[in-house]
Parts: structure tokens; C-alpha cells; sequence
């Protein structure tokens, strides 16, 4: 009787091996295949990225041809602070800017105000009726 209790123990064991690789197994081939999934869905998010960063980026060029004859036609005028008006303008305030009184300079700005320039492009001071 000790015989066939320890003979049916050992048949126990091996079939919970064997289950046990089994389990093992599948969890590596679904390991794999999420691996797989992952990498699809990261190179699409990529392809995506990538094709609307090209979309923006001629969006800007375009933006930026229509800009630049304007912007070498008439240069902006900057004071020592950034604050940018029309050159028309500028010969009407005497040089003098007119929201900190500093002198206006020849559209070319120090090197820490061109970039506060750049983010005023759309607020460049022009006077209705003055400057046309």
C-alpha cells in the first residue's frame, strides 16, 4: 500500500511539472506577443508624430514666406526693453518709446530683448490712420 501511495505521489508531481512548464510557456508566448503589441502600437504613435511634426513644420514655412517681406520691407523698431513699434511710427514719438521712454533703435534689438520681440511679433505698435 506504501508502494502505491508513494508511486501515486510521484505521478502527481510530474503531471504538476509538467503543468508548471505548460504555464510557463504560455506566459513567455504572451510576454512575446504583448512585446509585439507594444512595438506595433509605439511604431504608429511614431509615424504619427512624425508626419504631423512635417505638417507643422510647413505649416511654419509657409507662415514665415508670408511674413518675410513684411518684415524686411519695414523692420520693427525695438527700445532696449523689447516693447516693438512700426518704423512710420517712430519718427512720430521722436525715437522715444512710448510705453517706457527708452530711444528706439534701428530694428535690431540686444541680443536678452529680440526674444521678448519675438513673442510680441503680433503686437508690433502700428496707429490707425497715423502710420498709412
Amino acid at each position: 500500500m506504501m508502494d502505491q501511495l508513494s508511486h501515486s505521489e510521484e505521478r502527481h508531481q510530474e503531471q504538476l511539472a509538467k503543468l508548471d512548464a505548460r504555464h510557463k510557456e504560455q506566459l513567455i508566448e504572451a510576454d512575446a506577443q504583448h512585446k509585439e503589441q507594444l512595438a506595433k502600437a509605439l511604431a504608429q504613435s511614431d509615424a504619427k508624430h512624425k508626419e504631423q511634426m512635417a505638417e507643422m513644420m510647413l505649416h511654419m514655412r509657409d507662415m514665415l514666406a508670408q511674413l518675410s517681406p513684411l518684415l524686411h520691407s519695414s523692420l520693427p523698431s525695438q527700445c532696449q526693453n523689447g516693447h516693438t513699434l512700426c518704423s512710420t511710427y517712430k519718427t512720430r514719438v521722436q525715437n522715444l518709446c512710448p510705453t517706457c521712454r527708452q530711444e528706439l533703435g534701428d530694428g535690431k534689438a540686444p541680443q536678452e530683448a529680440s526674444g521678448i520681440a519675438i513673442g510680441r511679433l503680433g503686437t508690433i505698435m502700428c496707429i490707425p490712420n497715423v502710420c498709412s
